[in-house]
């Protein structure tokens, strides 16, 4: 799967502690600069203008999770990317069930928190016929979460999925 990210969530860095911002203190109106850079490094990565097949579909959170935040952050940058870019963004990933959070958890835990986590609605799978899918998240530790959606994707028919993240932990060593 293709990654593309706009930088690293390094301890102390700038992204990171917007991202906390967005994520846990209440700051949804980052997702419009966050959603900017990141469809800057989604067309720089590619060169040019994505393609006409191309769709988002931001990372979903469980809707309990979703109404004690108040907004999903994947689906406000996915939302921004896609009005920089002319993409559709579709919410066509649902969780099947509640995980705890994967920043909470050790590298080997990962996997089986989010496993089988995730389904595609029904009534999307028709819309996301043929189009190569970009999953949209803010944070990308181990690749678990973005793994499992792009699972229940391909098991819906989709053929080509990458993603696109604010940022990725690198691995310590």
């Amino acid at each position: 799967m293709r990654l593309v990210t706009v930088g690293s969530y390094t301890q102390g860095s700038v992204l990171r502690s917007a991202i906390l911002a967005l994520k846990h203190g209440g700051r949804p109106d980052l997702g419009v600069p966050l959603g900017c850079a990141l469809a800057d490094a989604w067309q720089r990565s590619t060169g040019g203008k994505p393609g006409r097949e191309d769709c988002l579909v931001p990372v979903p959170l469980h809707p309990w999770r979703r109404w004690l935040r108040g907004y999903n952050q994947a689906a406000l940058l996915a939302q921004q990317v896609a009005e920089s870019s002319g993409v559709p963004a579709r919410g066509a990933l649902y969780r099947t069930r509640a995980t705890p959070p994967q920043g909470s958890l050790g590298a080997r835990s990962r996997n089986g928190n989010v496993s089988a986590a995730f389904a595609v609605h029904p009534e999307a799978i028709r819309g996301l016929s043929g189009r190569r899918v970009w999953l949209v998240d803010d944070v990308c530790t181990s690749g678990a979460t973005l793994r499992a959606c792009a699972l229940a994707l391909r098991r819906a028919g989709v053929r080509r999925v990458g993603a696109l993240v604010l940022a990725r932990v690198e691995p310590s060593g």
